[in-house]
């Protein structure tokens, strides 16, 4: 914990099932606050991946910045990490959704609200948009706007992957691809690929009011630099108002990195502090009511 930016847990629930939510920075000036949405891979409430806690490096930063956050763990606490969701809505909306209500009980999300989502987080955070009234603006940080399995697919084609993890992988995107509503699947991340299938990132964002932020790194050996083009082409053709930073020298989790290297997010870092002042700077302008 970083002793000069507050943070305080919030326990949530969502039915039976209790969640950890943690809000940093309850004394800062900005009156909104930030809902964080995580990427696929990492399952603590910071965003780790290897040694480096992506989600609380962005907190404390936006924190010193005045900007307050919320973050939280995708499974209940009670499962032990255990119950991976096999949805969308299970793994994402839905935690959102109580979180923020709970938060609203508390007086500790007040307008407006934002979100930011890196990776899968931002390529869904659309979705929960849908689910949440009044949300002013939402950043999409090295996120994917085709669905899951065409992007799993570039990986395949891009990654130097041990054969065997290739083939299961291939696997597991054609069985979700020749999944049908009439039938499961024994195989979770099969379900959760074919559930995955059916999300529209431009069906999401029909009616939405929000402005956009698109963050893009030219380092970032996830994502493909396509996909930002084609968030922007999107939110363009709807007519939202949108804007995309590019950083060349950032990698998937914003961090300085001398070149293109899959790897690179397993090794010790920091967000890029010019990544965190602009993020800053552009939450700041937002409409305080929306």
């Amino acid at each position: 914990m970083n002793l000069d930016v507050p943070e305080r847990p919030v326990v949530f629930w969502r039915g039976d099932d209790r969640f950890l939510g943690i809000v940093a920075g309850t004394n800062v000036c900005w009156p909104g606050i930030c809902l964080m949405l995580p990427g696929s891979g990492p399952q603590n409430i910071d965003g780790q991946v290897g040694p480096n806690r992506f989600l609380l490096q962005l907190a404390t930063g936006l924190a010193r910045r005045g900007i307050a956050t919320a973050r939280f763990g995708k499974v209940p606490l009670s499962s032990g990490g255990l119950d991976q969701p096999d949805t969308y809505d299970a793994e994402y909306v839905e935690p959102a959704v109580c979180l923020l209500r709970e938060l609203q009980a508390r007086g500790l999300a007040t307008a407006p609200l934002v979100l930011i989502g890196h990776s899968l987080g931002g390529h869904v955070a659309p979705l929960v948009a849908r689910q949440v009234p009044s949300v002013a603006g939402i950043c999409v940080v090295n996120a994917h706007f085709d669905e899951l399995c065409s992007t799993l697919r570039w990986q395949i084609d891009t990654f130097d992957m041990a054969q065997d993890d290739r083939t299961e992988l291939e696997s597991k995107c054609s069985a979700a691809v020749a999944m049908t509503p009439a039938h499961d699947h024994d195989d979770p991340m099969v379900r959760y690929l074919a559930h995955a299938r059916a999300y529209s990132v431009d069906a999401a964002l029909k009616g939405t009011k929000a402005r956009f932020l698109c963050v893009s790194c030219g380092k970032d050996a996830q994502i493909s630099r396509q996909q930002s083009d084609r968030w922007m082409k999107s939110l363009h053709r709807q007519r939202l108002q949108a804007t995309k930073y590019f950083y060349p020298d950032l990698n998937h989790l914003g961090m300085r990195v001398e070149q293109i290297d899959r790897f690179s997010i397993y090794r010790p870092g920091e967000v890029d502090p010019e990544l965190i002042a602009d993020l800053a700077d552009w939450v700041a302008t937002l409409p305080r009511e929306s």
